[in-house]
């Protein structure tokens, strides 16, 4: 049986750095598991590396809301975490899975919301807004 990948579209800017996106992504973050565990900061990186890089390996490729390709560099996870190597903002995010955040997602986290958003697409359960 011949497995045929589907290039990914991430959703557009806008929607991502939108605050009900962060709010659908923290409630989807927050009853993910990896490995069977609870994702922690850690294991939520790795989760999004597996998948992308899996999905890549196969000749998936992932492009942004305007169409442009998201070239997946060896060093993509470090910079769109900018070399926290703590990655933090994992489980910060998760306290908005019970409260609507006040405001959007600044555009400086734009690459990795577009990493976790293409990581939920290829599994086949996308964040719908």
């Amino acid at each position: 049986m011949k497995c045929e990948l589907d290039d990914i579209y991430v959703e557009e800017d806008e929607k991502l750095l939108s605050a009900q996106y962060k709010h659908f992504l923290a409630k989807r973050l927050a009853k993910k598991t990896f490995d069977r565990k609870p994702l922690s900061r850690q294991t939520t990186t790795t989760w999004v590396a597996k998948k992308i890089q899996g999905f890549c390996e196969k000749g998936g490729k992932v492009y942004d809301g305007e169409g442009e390709e998201i070239i997946m560099t060896p060093t993509i996870f470090d910079d769109a975490y900018f070399n926290d190597a703590s990655h933090s903002w994992n489980s910060a995010v998760r306290r908005f899975a019970r409260k609507m955040p006040k405001r959007n997602s600044s555009d400086r986290i734009l690459l990795r919301l577009q990493l976790l958003d293409a990581a939920f697409r290829i599994e086949g359960k996308p964040i719908e807004l």
